[in-house]
């Protein structure tokens, strides 16, 4: 699932920008034949720059019972730079959402083809997503879910774009694509292995469903098991999270120290936070100063926020302390880290102004290329949807104090009956593989709960199947598993990114979890590296809890 930040129902902060219909081949079908694949440059987007890769668009059956329709699927891939003769095979790199781009792995493949040259690194963008037949409409151009005010106009766009009808857009075609593609490119006797992250693995497990022949192995990391709609509880998630954060400041005598004044433990304390807001009290300096009202959703989405990033966890009780205490200094302080990371979204003004170079004859332009806004709707709403109402989230909400805002929009579509959700008989295949496979989680994750992911072990319980659980790791383990003093710069300074690297190369031995007893631990010293670059960059202090 994408990271959120303050999200409301029509202008999200936090995705990425949403797609546009491809000039050359939009929503327009190809022909029947299965011409030769021709890779070639790829487009002029910042992820791959300084990137060896090759990228081609590959057609595939627009309707699976109909195969002589096709639609465009846009791969990318980097050479490992071993001689051919010692080629293992491929690695397939398939993102979530459901609604992102893929583009994000380019850099990490270059850098997984320098660590093992074996190799080959597949980037597998989804069909609906940026260059792969996206769908993509005006009216939810700037929405991370279609609000249901702007739904039957997203629809009569995506209607003229596709007459065929968007109910060919599911998790089941796209795991079929991806068979498909492998199938056609896959050398003879060579290995194939698929990671999937996040939406990815729920995508991945029904793939192996399908197809659970065709992997040699499968890595999942950060996991939605099949049969738990992560949307309805998203916003559970990530309040536990924060609980988690907090009972730890609790279980650190100098954290629980300094909110002492506030309330007698540290969740308490956020608790008279709130309700500080709620009477007007809380620190009416910072109001005073902000472009908008600081609202007790704002406020949880701020939280939301940095419970998601490792880097930001560690400042979340000094955070609580500033708001509480609201010296000048603080004000200030807290000015910044709200203006950091309001600047930080993907849909600032800095970002539609100064889009990527012209990404060449049939790419989509940069700044409509990493996000389907009607894609992440549809299929969220057919496949990771219960069903639970605005009006008993938003009832549960009310005891939050921090959540990433999600499933209220999307409980406003689905409470309006608009959207043609679909119904798919294999929506219920759960994974079934005899291949080794790698299963990664943290035991802090908002978008994907450590209780909510470990029951993939139900279904990939094999010997060669292991889950591996890192600790205070975040979202997408293998870039969020910090080794402690490490830059963080290289792919192999996450914790994660070793684990996977020693089962890629014998994904049927045990793999190497030593580096979990090195990972960076969530920590609340001002003192500690990551807090203190931290609190230098978005409090502007070198010290997160001292007020000047």
């Amino acid at each position: 699932m994408p990271l959120r930040f303050e999200i409301s129902f029509r202008n999200p902060l936090h995705l990425a920008l949403v797609l546009c219909v491809l000039a050359v081949s939009g929503g327009v079908v190809g022909s029947t034949s299965e011409p030769s694949i021709q890779w070639g440059e790829c487009p002029d987007y910042p992820e791959f720059k300084d990137v060896a890769a090759e990228c081609a668009f590959i057609p595939v059956p627009l309707r699976y019972s109909n195969p002589g329709r096709t639609a465009p699927i846009f791969v990318a891939r980097v050479r490992g730079s071993a001689p051919e003769t010692e080629k293992r095979g491929q690695l397939w790199f398939v993102t979530g959402g459901p609604g992102a781009s893929a583009i994000g792995f380019a850099q990490q493949s270059q850098s997984f083809a320098e660590l093992r040259p074996e190799w080959d690194y597949y980037i597998f963008e989804q069909r609906g997503i940026g260059n792969s037949a996206p769908l993509y409409c005006a009216a939810a151009a700037d929405e991370a879910i279609v609000a249901p005010e702007d739904a039957l106009d997203c629809l009569a766009e995506l209607r003229r774009a596709w007459p065929e009808g968007i109910e060919d857009f599911t998790v089941t075609n796209t795991a079929r694509d991806l068979a498909h593609i492998i199938d056609r490119l896959r050398p003879p006797g060579r290995e194939v292995v698929v990671y999937g992250v996040s939406y990815g693995t729920y995508l991945v497990q029904r793939y192996l469903a399908l197809r659970g022949e065709q992997p040699d192995a499968v890595i999942l990391d950060s996991i939605v098991a099949t049969g738990y709609e992560a949307y309805d509880t998203i916003e559970r998630g990530t309040n536990a999270a924060a609980r988690m954060v907090m009972d730890r400041c609790a279980k650190d005598a100098d954290c629980r120290r300094r909110l002492a004044g506030i309330a007698a433990d540290p969740w308490t304390a956020l608790g008279v936070t709130f309700a500080r807001l709620d009477q007007g009290q809380l620190c009416p300096e910072l109001q005073a100063r902000l472009d908008s009202p600081l609202t007790r959703s704002y406020l949880r989405s701020l939280f939301g926020t940095m419970i998601e990033r490792t880097d930001l966890r560690g400042l979340m009780p000094a955070v609580v302390l500033r708001l509480n205490r609201c010296v000048p200094d603080d004000v200030m302080a807290l000015e910044h880290l709200i203006r950091s990371l309001s600047s930080e979204s993907l849909f600032s003004a800095a970002d539609s102004e100064a889009p990527a170079a012209d990404p060449g004859p049939g790419f989509v332009p940069y700044e409509q290329v990493k996000y389907s806004a009607p894609l992440s709707s549809h299929i969220t709403l057919s496949e990771l949807w219960e069903g639970t109402s605005f009006a008993q989230i938003m009832n549960e909400a009310e005891g939050f104090y921090a959540w990433l805002n999600v499933a209220p929009s999307l409980a406003l579509l689905a409470d309006a009956q608009v959207w043609p959700a679909y119904r798919d008989p294999l929506s219920d295949l759960h994974a079934n593989t005899r291949a080794p496979a790698l299963m990664l989680n943290s035991d802090i994750d908002s978008n994907t709960p450590l209780a909510e992911a470990i029951p993939i072990r139900e279904d990939l319980n094999g010997p060669n199947q292991r889950f591996v659980t890192v600790p205070d790791a975040g979202h997408v383990v293998i870039l969020n598993s910090l080794m402690a003093g490490a830059k963080g710069d290289k792919p192999a300074d996450h914790c994660g990114t070793r684990v996977m690297l020693s089962f890629l190369d014998d994904p049927y031995g045990e793999p190497d979890t030593s580096c979990i007893s090195g990972v960076e631990r969530l920590s609340f010293d001002a003192a500690n590296s990551r807090n203190r670059k931290s609190s230098l960059q978005y409090l502007g202090r070198k010290d997160m809890w001292s007020a000047k």
